[in-house]
């Protein structure tokens, strides 16, 4: 309800618009009985797409088709060949290879899961049922029928010696694996976390009923992990898999960072944590926020790294790492929508601004992807 001032101006409240590029009626009726109307016209916005290299100027890829914002964005980089990944807002999953001009792969997509270690394909379900996989070249192949009824609550996919092995957690509480495409196994029930290697191993790490984790390997039976402590649930759960050494790292509800190596006791690397986030390709290591703000640097032995400090007031919204060439690249999407980077834990910098989305390359590489909106 609007409000009048002593000129018989009326000041609307704000008004939400939930779709870009239509037009709305508002219409206003006097204490006397008169009414006005106006239509309005809701801005079209569309997202831009930027490749940020490890090194040099940023690229801008083509744009997208009018109207469509990034609902997800993933990246790849396999033999040098960047393929860069947009879930739109139009349910319409996109590719780019390259920077190149964005194909179509698929309409009505509702998740997408690129290997979190090789492959440059990309896993994705529609309507939330159906799971597909598209490689680099050629059509999509379909999976088998999930267990009718059974929606896919989270999915994530692994590429290790040349196996594609894709995870489900569905919206039964199981957690399914298909191998090159095969059917179905049902591996555990009562599954509300699921986490696949950052970078190598095939396997899957899981939470049981928010409390009990296990690693489930390529093959053989799962390791259920020592307890962590009593009345602690899993917030985040990621993994790490760096020369056979299975790292894995959990954000508990107390606000700690826990970490086992090899499935062994939980260590406490730091407390009020907020985020966390293993590099994408490499290193076994994790980057970790306390209180939104300060970041941190934890590497596989020896003590943590305090990262210079993020510009007054602003928080942590975002957090993703990469390591290549033993090159640690931090990046934080911050509360003002500022993209910064930190290069070995060095003074952050601005790389953008308006940005609303970041995917840092899933396999190699160095560089980031991110999303910008124009800014009203």
């Amino acid at each position: 309800m609007g409000t009048t001032d002593e000129d018989g101006l009326i000041t609307l409240p704000d008004i939400e618009a939930t779709s870009s590029g239509t037009t709305a009626t508002i219409a206003a009726t006097t204490s006397d009985g008169s009414s006005v109307s106006a239509t309005i016209t809701i801005e079209s916005v569309t997202s831009t797409i930027f490749f940020q290299p490890a090194s040099g100027s940023e690229t801008e890829y083509p744009a997208l088709p009018d109207g469509v914002t990034v609902a997800a964005l993933q990246q790849t980089n396999i033999n040098s060949i960047r393929r860069t990944y947009v879930l739109g807002s139009d349910g319409v999953l996109y590719r780019s290879v390259s920077g190149g001009a964005w194909s179509t792969l698929a309409s009505s997509v509702t998740d997408i899961a690129v290997p979190a270690d090789g492959a440059g394909g990309i896993a994705y379900a529609v309507d939330d049922t159906d799971v597909y996989f598209q490689a680099v070249s050629g059509s999509a192949d379909e999976y088998p029928a999930l267990t009718s009824g059974v929606t896919v609550a989270d999915l994530q996919q692994t590429y290790f010696n040349s196996n594609l092995r894709t995870y489900v957690l569905g919206s039964d509480g199981i957690l399914y694996r298909s191998v090159e495409g095969a059917a179905w196994t049902q591996l555990a029930s009562n599954v509300t976390d699921i986490a696949v290697p950052a970078d190598g191993g095939g396997g899957v790490a899981y939470a049981v009923d928010d409390t009990d984790v296990y690693f489930q390997p390529v093959s053989g039976s799962a390791t259920d992990y020592p307890a962590l402590p009593d009345g602690v649930t899993v917030a985040v759960l990621q993994q790490t898999n760096v020369n056979s050494t299975v790292r894995t790292y959990v954000l508990g509800s107390d606000g700690v960072l826990y970490r086992s190596v090899s499935g062994g006791a939980w260590s406490t690397l730091a407390s009020s944590v907020t985020d966390i986030a293993v590099p994408a390709d490499g290193a076994g290591g994790i980057a970790y926020a306390v209180d939104d703000t300060d970041v941190y640097f934890q590497p596989v032995s020896g003590s943590a790294t305090d990262y210079p400090a993020l510009p007054d007031g602003v928080t942590v919204a975002v957090l993703q790492q990469t390591n290549i060439n033993s090159t640690v690249r931090t990046y934080v999407l911050g509360s003002d929508g500022v993209l910064y980077r930190s290069i070995a834990g060095a003074a952050w910098v601005a790389l953008a601004s308006s940005v609303t989305h970041i995917a840092v390359v899933a396999a190699s590489g160095g560089g980031i992807s991110y999303a910008t909106i124009p800014s009203c």
